[in-house]
């Protein structure tokens, strides 16, 4: 009788603690990031609930989806990405709205409060300055479930905004090469401000694929443009489809990605903007002339 209550209790417990809240994420608890770009930190939970908060240094910054004002947070400096997978399998039930929300467990969707699978928080820190330097935490309210984040911010010595005007864009080309998240920022710098970018931790491959996508299949040469540039010669490797491997002295080029960036668009707003005209002219000097269309938009 004793050994039947024993395995009641065991089993009673067993069905507690799958009914628990648990948070999980793939990102390293210490994060070292560059200044001037954008990194993220991710955070699941197990099923869902309304109770999930970020904070940084012990100051709420999301609580759930709405972000909390503070004089001492920049919202501009923030994002959160919210995402819901749900169980279709276990069906859904009770009517749901905003002023009707869902039970713990479950989200509103169409209307219908559908079981959770898991749900997915992830925090954007945009245009780092090194005042993002501190400690991250998602949470459950009330509960001592929770995931910290170290976020150290390194000086890069490069002007804020440089990519804002940069309007190439290789992001399907660097899709189909497989180029690691870290690094598919560069693929369509103009968005930079929104996505995690960290050149230090990109390996030689994705470099080798992303110059692939930025010289046209490894066709176009931008080494002479990085010469007018004044971009030192150890950085030509990012600056043709030849790169063989990643170096020591590679970190070095990172102040001069202005300048490389600004090469690949030069010969991305050719290619998609060709001259309209080209014609000799009448002089005893024969001279070709090219005349362009107004710039493209950044896309």
């Amino acid at each position: 009788m004793s050994q039947l209550a024993g395995l009641r209790c065991l089993i009673l417990i067993a069905l507690v603690a799958a009914d628990e809240l648990h948070l999980t994420t793939d990102d390293e608890g210490y994060l070292t990031v560059i200044q001037g770009f954008a990194t993220q930190l991710h955070c699941v939970l197990n099923t869902c609930s309304p109770n999930v908060v970020w904070s940084k240094d012990e100051v709420m910054i999301f609580n759930g989806t709405s972000f909390v004002k503070s004089p001492s947070i920049d919202e501009k400096s923030f994002k959160l990405h919210h995402k819901v997978e749900v169980d279709f399998e276990k069906g859904c039930t009770s009517q749901c709205d905003d002023s009707t929300p869902c039970p713990e467990g479950s989200s509103c969707v169409d209307n219908q409060c559908c079981t959770c699978s898991k749900e997915e928080f992830t925090l954007i820190l945009r245009n780092l300055t090194f005042e993002d330097s501190g400690r991250y935490k998602c949470q459950i309210a009330n509960q001592s479930e929770q995931l910290e984040f170290q976020v150290e911010v390194l000086e890069s010595g490069l002007k804020g905004g440089f990519h804002e005007n940069i309007s190439y864009d290789h992001s399907e080309c660097c899709q189909e090469k497989g180029i690691s998240p870290l690094c598919r920022a560069m693929c369509k710098p103009s968005e930079m401000a929104e996505h995690h970018f960290d050149p230090t931790s990109c390996k030689t491959d994705d470099y080798k694929n992303f110059l692939y996508c930025a010289t046209e299949n490894g066709t176009r040469s931008h080494i002479h443009c990085c010469k007018t540039q004044l971009v030192p010669s150890f950085c030509y490797d990012f600056c043709s489809g030849d790169f063989k491997m990643l170096r020591r002295a590679h970190r070095l080029c990172l102040y001069y990605l202005p300048e490389i960036f600004d090469c690949y668009n030069r010969a991305y707003r050719m290619l998609v903007n060709p001259p309209l005209e080209h014609f000799r002219s009448r002089d005893s000097v024969p001279v070709t002339q090219f005349s362009w269309n107004q710039s493209p938009k950044p896309l």
